[in-house]
């Protein structure tokens, strides 16, 4: 569970390159399925668009350490 997550919408304009849509942090740990409730919340929509993308800060963060794949 993570406090800070990042999402980029399915209906972002690929036009723009990848751009994150924004960021979410909860006061306390939470997990996926929480983290898209507090976006819809946060967007106030009922639904989020096919092909959001939602990861963690834990997780954008180990994608980028090569160090632990050698």
């Amino acid at each position: 569970m993570q406090r800070e997550w990042f999402y980029r919408l399915g209906s972002e304009d690929s036009a723009n390159g990848f751009l994150w849509s924004g960021r979410v942090t909860a006061s306390k740990p939470v997990t996926l399925a929480q983290a898209k409730h507090l976006i819809r919340r946060k967007l106030g929509i009922k639904r989020l668009p096919a092909r959001t993308i939602i990861m963690s800060s834990r997780e954008l963060s180990s994608h980028g350490d090569f160090s632990r794949n050698q």
